[in-house]
């Protein structure tokens, strides 16, 4: 999964590609003016010289001005050319990191951690769901089941607020067709991400796949596709029931992924439409599957029931 750190080695990286674009260009442009080069030069050279200067504040403060003077005369050489300043001078898209991901007090800078959450989203499987949030629940006014979608994201926000010390880190939402079970994960999903976990959306069907896969490949190749799986903080299986399932695979696998996780205290939020009064889990998984996810000491488990809220 993706990181914070990443996405700052890949801004200063950038930064650094600009920069070096920025000198490219300017040593392009020196080549072919005389004007440019020599006014370029002495903006290099008055640098230096404002750097050796720093026991002498007035010295430092005339430089400071022959330095402005120096880059208008740059500027309106460039103008007069056609040519964008940030074409020859390294300009930073954000003002107040100069593009480092972090401000000069040591802190995060809001343009980092929105480049974080924006990728972080794509790559975790939540791009569908926008910026679903626990605090909106509007999309189910008026329907049968807006009492109790209220009620479900208030202690959704509540199991948010105390993830590192949950006993019961494991979710079982059921319910019908479209009453927002995949949505609400979505939202608690997003919310963790937001407050610094890692998650991951995953299909039934994806799912299905990757036992598959894991089933079939190699030893030296079967961690690359269970790690992320078995580490993430958060891990939502949408919709299960409505993938094939595969003999010496799907119980199997799932048993092993959810008992897994449990034990390294990771949360796993499942959404099916199931019905676990008729036993139709352990139809479909077998009866240790139907034990684990109905187990109450591990696992807090909500009926969602209604109507079709995409058909409001």
């Amino acid at each position: 999964m993706i990181s914070v750190d990443d996405i700052i080695l890949k801004m200063r990286s950038e930064r650094m590609e600009r920069q070096l674009i920025a000198r490219e260009n300017a040593a392009y442009l020196a080549q072919r003016s005389a004007s440019f080069g020599a006014l370029y030069q002495r903006l290099a050279d008055l640098e230096v010289e404002y750097a050796s200067a720093f026991e002498d504040p007035l010295r430092q403060k005339a430089i400071r001005g022959e330095q402005s003077e120096t880059r208008t005369q740059l500027n309106a050489l460039l103008d007069r050319a056609g040519i964008a300043q940030n074409e020859v001078f390294f300009v930073p898209l954000c003002g107040k990191c100069d593009d480092t991901g972090y401000l000069p007090d040591g802190r995060l800078c809001d343009c980092a951690q929105k480049r974080y959450i924006d990728e972080a989203v794509a790559e975790c499987g939540l791009a569908p769901f926008g910026r679903a949030t626990l605090d909106r629940t509007e999309f189910a006014a008026g329907s049968v089941q807006q009492d109790t979608i209220v009620g479900l994201y208030a202690a959704l926000a509540k199991y948010r607020d105390g993830f590192d010390t949950l006993r019961r880190r494991n979710l079982l939402l059921c319910g019908g067709t479209g009453t927002g079970k995949s949505y609400a994960m979505a939202a608690l999903a997003y919310e963790l991400l937001l407050a610094g976990k890692t998650v991951l959306f995953v299909s039934s069907f994806e799912l299905s796949e990757r036992f598959l896969r894991y089933h079939r490949a190699s030893m030296e190749v079967k961690h690359l596709i269970f790690d992320e799986l078995l580490n993430v903080d958060f891990l939502v299986i949408d919709d299960l029931g409505a993938e094939p399932v595969y003999k010496n695979v799907s119980e199997q696998y799932l048993l092993y992924l959810y008992n897994l996780r449990t034990e390294r205290r990771k949360g796993t939020a499942i959404t099916t439409n199931l019905a676990v009064a008729s036993g139709a889990i352990a139809e479909k998984y077998g009866e240790r599957v139907q034990s684990r996810l109905l187990d109450k000491e591990r696992c807090w488990v909500k009926m969602l029931n209604g109507n079709d809220l995409r058909r409001k």
